[in-house]
């Protein structure tokens, strides 16, 4: 997903997005997350009453979350792994719903399976070298199914239907947003020099916690000793099938708010997040991060329809982990340029598979010549 330059010379004239600049006193947030959450209940409608409509053509959304309650938005949703088993959602429901958790292995979910399809147009295509397209399209022929697996790595999985979600302009799902921070971490790694140190937050802790089904396998990272060598916490948060992305400054102490569809009342899901991790790693803070400021950041980049919320949320962190300020207005051209980035995504993430693959094979062949 490396930067790409814009399709047009003319850019928007708009302020900078300066994360450090004063906001109006008009917009100043309350001293305390507590205050937020007060005020926006007994002031503000509802989040969805300015959130951006469906998209007509988006068959499957992202979870939504309703208390603490995971509502899929359709009968089939994505698979949420723990440890070494699937877990469908489309059969686990919360303990609310009065349905058991059901687990099947990962075979049960080969055998149920539906072809995809062997030859796609997709609107980045164009973007896409001759030999990378041709990679693609070697690949749609490989994983002809929409449960097949592409790319699996630690905790981050992705399968076929994944991979046509990123190319036809899909909403983004949990595994998308972890699979750009994979890549994210393995960038930032081979150049420290360039980068902050960061901790990221699968926002799968708050899907799974939600079933009642709470691990500390996507938090065990996060101790007393990193928190002290790290300058941000990472937390990518999707409520009402829209993503946003929340980074704690730990030096300053604040929380800042990247939202691709500017609205203040998406501070409030940030007021559950901050808290609920808070009571999680309570004895790794050192300050009480549910104290903190929550500062939305202005003159960001923003989307311009219903369905691109994810992609700006991988943006967003790429940009955010670096040293160097950002001069946000030099990206006003995202929106148009996401077909492209859409591709490029879904291009790495296929790639990166295939090596995977291959050096599981070497290893296997090596394995069992040592046998012998």
């Amino acid at each position: 997903m490396d930067e790409q330059p814009p399709t047009t010379t003319e850019q928007e004239a708009t302020p900078l997005g300066d994360e450090s600049a004063p906001i109006p006193m008009d917009e100043q947030p309350p001293t305390t997350i507590e205050q937020e959450a007060t005020r926006l209940r007994d002031e503000s409608p509802p989040i969805t009453t300015m959130q951006a409509p469906p998209s007509p053509t988006t068959k499957e959304q992202s979870p939504t979350t309703k208390g603490k309650e995971i509502v899929p938005t359709e009968e089939t949703q994505y698979p949420t792994t723990t440890g070494k088993e699937i877990v469908p959602t489309e059969e686990t429901q919360s303990p609310t719903t009065g349905k058991e958790i059901v687990t099947v292995s990962s075979q049960t979910i080969q055998d149920i399976r539906s072809p995809a399809q062997t030859e796609m147009d997709y609107p980045g295509k164009i973007f896409l070298a001759p030999d990378m397209q041709s990679f693609m399209d070697d690949c749609f022929k490989k994983y002809a199914y929409r449960q097949d697996v592409v790319f699996n790595s630690g905790n981050v999985m992705v399968i076929r239907r994944d991979i046509d979600h990123i190319l036809l302009d899909e909403c983004l799902d949990n595994f998308h947003i972890d699979t750009c921070a994979f890549f994210l971490d393995r960038k930032t790694k081979a150049l420290p020099a360039i980068y902050q140190p960061y901790l990221y937050v699968s926002p799968m802790h708050r899907i799974l916690k939600s079933y009642n089904d709470y691990t500390n396998l996507y938090i065990k990272h996060i101790k007393k000793e990193t928190l002290k060598r790290t300058n941000l916490l990472i937390m990518p948060i999707i409520n009402n099938n829209h993503w946003t992305l929340l980074v704690g400054r730990l030096k300053e102490r604040v929380w800042k708010l990247y939202d691709s569809l500017p609205n203040p009342q998406h501070k409030e899901i940030c007021v559950t997040v901050v808290n609920e991790l808070y009571i999680d790693l309570s004895k790794c803070f050192e300050a009480d991060i549910t104290k903190w400021r929550i500062n939305i950041v202005r003159g960001i980049p923003t989307q311009s329809n219903s369905f691109d919320c994810g992609m700006f949320i991988c943006k967003y962190m790429e940009k955010v982990v670096l040293k160097d300020k950002v001069d946000w207005s030099a990206y006003k051209y995202w929106q148009n340029e996401m077909p492209r980035y859409r591709a490029d995504f879904a291009y790495q993430i296929l790639l990166e598979g295939e090596r995977i693959e291959l050096n599981n094979v070497k290893k296997r062949i090596e394995n069992a010549a040592k046998a012998h």
